[in-house]
């Protein structure tokens, strides 16, 4: 596995958001977004729990600096669930891709994005 194309690969990903991505994102995104996060990345991608943790503050800065490009106005206190919501965005959209990079094979099928987000479609 690469790490550094895993996380341009990633962060590619979270540049092109637009607001209509973050607003499908807030609009169907679950309550429990970060402990479903940690189940599916677990299961999919075999992270841990500080795995996980490292790689949400990876892209923490980039998520900021979108969102403020988007002129998107949130509170600190919803950041975090924001954040989380954005993971299981980019996580479970692009998951094929991301496993060709890691060298695996994905390992449970997109019922978590279809169950989420429905059909997603990208922006």
């Amino acid at each position: 596995m690469s790490p550094h194309r895993f996380w341009s690969t990633i962060s590619t990903h979270i540049n092109e958001l637009t607001n209509e991505d973050i607003d499908y994102i807030i609009e169907n995104y679950s309550i429990d977004a970060k402990r479903e996060l940690q189940e599916y990345v677990s299961q999919e991608f075999n992270l841990t729990l500080a795995a996980l943790n490292t790689s949400l503050l990876e892209i923490t800065p980039l998520s900021r600096r979108v969102l403020k490009r988007l002129n998107y106005r949130y509170n600190e206190q919803g950041f975090e669930k924001l954040l989380f919501s954005i993971g299981i965005y980019v996580f479970s959209t692009w998951h094929v891709e991301l496993h060709q990079i890691m060298n695996t094979n994905h390992k449970t099928e997109r019922k978590f994005s279809e169950k989420e987000f429905g059909e997603i479609e990208l922006f």
